[in-house]
């Protein structure tokens, strides 16, 4: 969800008398602040459930949340809890300003809007403010303590802070098995934005006093845009940067901070060492082309519910995207390796690595020809390494455009490497050139440059259920040709040697015919897909070949694009009108006509015998419930019809004996 915000115009009267109705019909601004969430929720989170919805509101309005949840999560008494006031005054101060006047608190309770508003006026005024109330000590001393951890999870307040550390606030308040350094991290990451104070010093002690220690995770959120002031303070309380500094390279590249790399490498730092990006092992430099926008995608730590509340990865807003071509040279100057996970020593790894998550890049080129320079050119590839060139045209969660633009973001870079005479070694990549309409002269100049035609793309990318994440990336280029509904393409293909009856590989895989005859409908022409279908049978393509799990035999492909013409040729030559459906798909040809609300189909398929997959007593019970979950309810009608009919039969069949 994102908010919209129309400012509040207080000189109009309008918008005031709108605030007095609002108290007029039963606002009370010091009434507590309901939980956004509920206590289940906190309970399956302390019990470790990662499945964790991150909010898209706006930071203050998302901040808000975590700050009232948080009481839910500590089991806080209910009256210590914020009032509708100081909520107010953390979202809108104007809106504060004019509702101050209603509240029965303001001068006779301390309050959290109290307790800020006395810190504006600086420390002396703050702990006079809290000195007033020491005779009510005790029955204040939980809200002061909330107040306290507050700071370290809202905006940072070194005044409130140290203030109550003087009055014996402590760190007592914090859970029992929370890890302080998740309040240090918010510490440091507040601290960033102003300079280091002798009260900054005092906090910091205290914190590694209680316990909190000096991560990964605490040397990464010091590093500052500009400068090293943070790292060095750090360092003066022995912080083992050798071990655990790599991660804070990868943020000073991220920021440009070419200072603070080189502080950290004479610090011991292994530029080498593995980092978590994203919940995945990687390297500094294999970080590069992962977009990394906020500080949940450089946790290093174990999430928990504690980092829900008190870690900085849930603010958004404060990171870049990816830093510079010019970084990633630096940092393989100082002695980064080319390789995208640690330990690996595969060739070209990091090479395929960029193009397989980087080709959204505008300066992917540059990046790879720095790379094949660097490493000397290109590498003979494992049989187990994935296609270079294939990486050129498949989709990744880096790249944030459609998939109708995979052609747009990889050709160019397709045309680098075949510029820069990088040999295609296997002829998957020809099924994504001819799927995604690359121009015919490069299709016809990769066939004749000798790959192999009958190669299946995405052949070495890992087991099938990951594969068939979709369609393109397991089929060969007569399957990619038919399927794109191109006879010429089909016809010199085969002609080369394109081998027709190929098995479709994967949950998804269609033979030639059977992806004829349901080609993609942005390309798909009657005429032609006729003249292609007879084409292939011609040429010896497979009528019966069977459906893949997810798949369609041709007649059960045809009869869901509710292709007549089509079906009848099938029939013609063979085609088995009660084929065995995909293993998980489970439609017959009869339930793909129904699905797809082909009233003519399934009347035509009817007539010829044809039944559902589920058949049941009626012999269609799953195609009229098909047809009922998609309502259409003309081809119910049919079914019904159908359904009397085969009954009646059976029945006197029954009754006569055979």
């Amino acid at each position: 969800m994102t908010w919209t915000h129309i400012p509040f115009r207080f000189d109009i009267e309008t918008v005031r008398q709108m605030f007095d109705i609002l108290v007029e019909f039963g606002l009370n601004v010091d009434s507590l602040t309901p939980s956004w969430l509920n206590d289940r929720f906190i309970q399956e989170m302390s019990a470790g459930s990662r499945d964790i919805f991150i909010w898209d509101y706006d930071d203050r309005f998302r901040e808000a949340m975590l700050v009232t949840d948080l009481y839910v999560f500590l089991r806080t008494p209910h009256h210590l809890r914020p009032r509708v006031l100081d909520a107010i005054y953390s979202l809108n101060r104007d809106i504060f300003q004019y509702l101050h006047h209603y509240s029965n608190q303001g001068t006779t309770h301390l309050t959290r809007s109290g307790v800020y508003l006395a810190a504006e006026r600086g420390r002396a005024h703050l702990s006079r403010y809290l000195d007033s109330f020491s005779a009510q000590t005790p029955e204040y001393r939980g809200l002061l303590e909330m107040i306290f951890i507050e700071q370290f999870i809202w905006t940072f307040n070194l005044v409130v802070a140290h203030t109550l550390l003087e009055h014996g606030v402590g760190f007592g308040g914090f859970p029992e098995d929370l890890d302080l350094s998740l309040p240090l991290q918010r510490f440091v990451a507040a601290i960033k934005q102003d300079s280091i104070k002798p009260e900054t010093l005092s906090i910091l002690r205290r914190l590694l006093r209680h316990g909190a220690t000096i991560d990964a995770d605490v040397i990464a959120v010091a590093v500052e845009e500009q400068g090293t002031s943070i790292l060095r303070l750090l360092s003066e309380f022995e912080a083992d940067f050798a071990i655990y500094g790599t991660p804070a390279i990868f943020m000073a590249a991220l920021f440009n901070n070419y200072e603070a790399i080189n502080w950290l490498l004479e610090a011991g730092v292994d530029i080498n060492a593995s980092i978590l990006l994203r919940g995945k092992l990687t390297t500094v430099v294999g970080g590069f082309f992962k977009k990394i926008t906020n500080y949940s995608h450089i946790l290093q730590r174990s999430f928990s519910v504690h980092t829900l509340y008190f870690g900085v990865w849930n603010r958004k807003g404060d990171l870049g995207n990816s830093f510079s071509v010019s970084m990633f040279k630096y940092l393989v100057g100082r002695g980064a390796s080319l390789c995208p996970q640690p330990g690996s020593s595969q060739p070209n790894s990091l090479l395929i690595h960029a193009v397989k998550t980087g080709k959204h890049r505008s300066d992917i080129v540059d990046i790879v020809s720095y790379l094949l320079e660097t490493q000397g050119g290109f590498r003979d590839p494992l049989p187990s390494q994935p296609c270079l060139f294939e990486e050129c045209f498949q989709d990744h969660p880096s790249c944030s455009h459609a998939s109708d633009k995979t052609l747009d973001c990889g050709l160019p870079l397709f045309k680098f490497l075949l510029k820069r005479g990088v040999p295609i070694i296997r002829g998957g990549v020809l099924g994504h050139l001819i799927y995604h309409k690359a121009p015919l002269d490069l299709i016809h100049s990769v066939i004749d440059s000798g790959v192999d035609l009958n190669a299946y793309s995405g052949h070495d990318r890992g087991p099938e259920d990951v594969l068939d994440a979709a369609f393109p990336f397991h089929i060969t280029a007569l399957q990619a040709a038919a399927s794109v509904d191109d006879l010429v393409l089909v016809r010199r293909l085969v002609d080369k040697g394109a081998v027709i009856n190929l098995p479709g590989k994967g949950q998804i895989g269609r033979t030639a015919l059977q992806a004829a005859c349901l080609p993609i409908p942005l390309f798909s022409q009657d005429d032609t897909t006729v003249a292609l279908v007879k084409f292939l049978i011609d040429n010896g393509a497979e009528v019966n070949a069977p459906a893949a799990p997810c798949g369609y035999t041709a007649l059960q492909a045809a009869a869901s694009a509710g292709n007549l013409r089509i079906a009848t040729i099938l029939l013609d030559h063979g085609a088995d009108v009660n084929a065995p459906p995909g293993e998980i798909s489970n439609r017959s040809a009869l339930d793909c006509a129904v699905a797809r609300g082909r009233l003519d189909m399934a009347k035509f398929l009817l007539d010829l015998g044809a039944l559902s997959a589920k058949r049941g007593e009626s012999g269609y019970d799953g195609a009229i419930e098909c047809a009922e979950e998609y309502r259409h309810w003309a081809v119910v009608a049919l079914l019904r019809e159908h359904a009397k009919q085969y009954t009646d039969i059976r029945n006197l069949l029954r009754e006569s004996g055979c």
